[in-house]
């Protein structure tokens, strides 16, 4: 049976996972979590063209020059990491609201975003 951990923090979320609670507030080391994004690039490779496929290295470009994820597919990306963070840890990190839902960010509203656009335009 499915147990619900509500995550630590201000605006903490829900966390259901299958995962033992024990293991809840676990602390990952940094090889534990690298371990864990591996697992998620096999579910991203699965759906990318062979020669845009991610290697597993700790200096795999991402974005950016030399990176081989689009937009859509490095949510896709960090969906799955924070979501087998979650299972591991019972913590919901957030990652996304990280990058894109600060309070003065671009994608804040339409016009925050239209500026934005604008302003990559000229």
């Amino acid at each position: 049976m499915p147990h619900t951990r509500v995550a630590a923090g201000e605006g903490g979320r829900s966390v259901t996972s299958s995962q033992d609670p024990q293991n809840w507030n676990k602390r990952l080391t940094a090889d534990e979590i690298l371990a864990v994004m591996y697992e998620c690039v096999d579910e991203v490779n699965a759906q990318l063209p062979s020669k845009m496929r991610l290697a597993k290295a700790r200096d795999t470009v991402l974005v950016g020059e030399g990176g081989a994820l689009d937009s859509l597919t490095l949510i896709t990306f960090l969906v799955a990491v924070e979501d087998a963070i979650a299972n591991r840890s019972g913590v919901l990190l957030g990652i996304l609201d990280l990058l894109v839902l600060t309070e003065d960010g671009p994608f804040r509203t339409m016009g925050s975003l239209a500026g934005m656009i604008s302003e990559r335009l000229s």
